[in-house]
């Protein structure tokens, strides 16, 4: 097949950093339609509740893994010693540490945060579903070293073909089951499936217990400051989740989890290619010529823009009339909810590559300040809109802090030169003005606009 292609053609997809950009778009779109072609399903067979209970589920164990985040794949692909088996073996033997602590937290917690939640199913299902963080932690560290060298497809084909299957027990479940436990059961055979498949299919080296003392202070050094950044960003990315998860109905949740989860989807595109592709390319070329960092992230953040931010504008206009397409009368709520997010989306598509290269770097401090400044930010501008509009102007506050945190940004990475003031400002402008005229003639069509 490749061999027919022309050879400019040939030239291009034989770059690593091309490669791993096309299987991550390929992965996560398959995988993009196929969440949203269950949720089309699980929706009609379960009841909005379910869907609440799990967005709280899923925010609190994202919690528990990212704020006890040491850094572990991160410092395979960042640090010059990270293909070495001793290295790989001593960072599963933290990861299988840190995965059963979180367990055992996890359990001793289920029972308070059902109470905080007013949900009595919380103290049941958390400690079910907790089991896939003990499960995770066991899946081999090789998966971080295919991303430090670029190659991601093996990793890519397992962690598909997993969600495959997770999405097909979660439907025949739910068919069955009206119930919750459909969608927690699913989750734990995506996590069994793919820790089984990450040592059989990934070559070696095989994981064994190790533990080299110096070897792990390299990996904790690099990980103390990226894990109070992790700590940070999961509150800056679930902040707006952990509130509305307190304030709002659960049939509300629900409705908000499905307007939050479509509006994140071009995001998620970004980051994954910036943690994927960008994170080790930018750190091999740290290692060998930093001179060549600026031209590099013009040329990969003009393309990822390009990719991203026009199918946003897309989204922002046709939010309200796609909710009502793809869900019943249930949902309506959420077509406004998702065109206000979605606003907030496309500033995050255009500056999230930039944070990557202070991991890049090996700056894990630099990291961590900058959540926390993403985070008091949006902590304030949730609180503000919130005390003077209310529920809606909560949401405003979401919006907007996607872009009063980028002075925070600019300080950061300006030491490292790769500071791109017009792209940044002309990407920004350039939406506003295509938002503004779409939304504009739609209010002169009647259509509903932002409620």
């Amino acid at each position: 097949m490749l061999n027919r292609l022309p050879i400019q053609w040939r030239a291009l997809l034989q770059r690593p950093a091309i490669r791993a950009s096309l299987w991550t778009l390929g992965a996560y779109g398959t995988s993009q339609a196929l969440r949203i072609a269950s949720n089309l399903i699980l929706t009609r067979l379960l009841f909005k509740e379910a869907f609440g209970l799990m967005l709280i589920v899923n925010v609190v164990l994202q919690g528990f893994q990212m704020l006890s985040d040491l850094g572990i794949g991160p410092s395979v692909v960042q640090n010059p010693k990270g293909e070495a088996p001793e290295f790989l073996w001593t960072a599963w033997t933290i990861q299988l540490i840190r995965g059963a602590g979180l367990w055992v937290i996890a359990l001793l917690l289920a029972w308070p945060l059902a109470q905080i939640y007013h949900e009595p199913m919380l103290a049941q299902v958390l400690p079910v579903i907790s089991i896939a963080i003990l499960i995770d932690a066991a899946g081999s560290t090789k998966a971080f070293l295919l991303n430090r060298r670029l190659n991601i497809g093996p990793w890519m084909m397992i962690d598909l073909s997993s969600y495959m299957l997770s999405i097909l027990v979660m439907i025949a479940g739910a068919w069955i089951w009206y119930s919750v436990w459909p969608l927690v059961i699913g989750g734990l055979v995506q996590s069994v499936s793919n820790c089984i498949m990450s040592h059989l299919l990934l070559g070696r080296p095989r994981m064994r217990l190790f533990f080299d003392r110096h070897l792990a202070r390299e990996i904790i050094h690099f990980g103390k400051w990226l894990f109070l950044s992790s700590i940070l960003a999961y509150l800056a990315s679930q902040l707006d989740r952990i509130i509305i998860g307190v304030f709002f109905a659960l049939d509300q949740v629900g409705v908000y989890s499905v307007a939050s989860t479509m509006s994140l989807v071009m995001v998620q595109v970004v980051q994954r290619i910036s943690t994927k592709v960008l994170f080790p390319l930018y750190a091999s070329t740290a290692r060998t010529n930093a001179q060549d960092l600026r031209r590099q992230t013009r040329k990969a953040r003009s393309l990822l823009m390009l990719l991203t931010v026009p199918p946003m504008w897309v989204l922002v206009m046709l939010a309200p009339s796609l909710i009502d397409l793809l869900y019943d009368a249930r949902w309506h709520e959420a077509g406004w909810m998702l065109q206000l997010l979605a606003i907030g989306a496309t500033a995050q598509c255009i500056f999230y590559p930039i944070e990557i290269v202070l991991l890049a770097m090996g700056n894990s401090f630099a990291h961590m300040r900058l959540q926390f400044m993403r985070t008091i930010i949006l902590l304030g501008a949730m609180l503000a809109g919130g005390y003077f509009f209310g529920t809606y102007g909560m949401l405003v506050g979401v919006v907007a802090a996607n872009v009063l945190y980028y002075p925070a940004l600019v300080w950061f990475v300006r030491p490292y030169g790769v500071w791109l003031p017009a792209l940044d400002l002309g990407a920004l402008a350039a939406s506003t003005l295509v938002i503004a005229v779409g939304l504009g003639l739609e209010l002169e069509m009647g259509l509903p606009v932002l409620k």
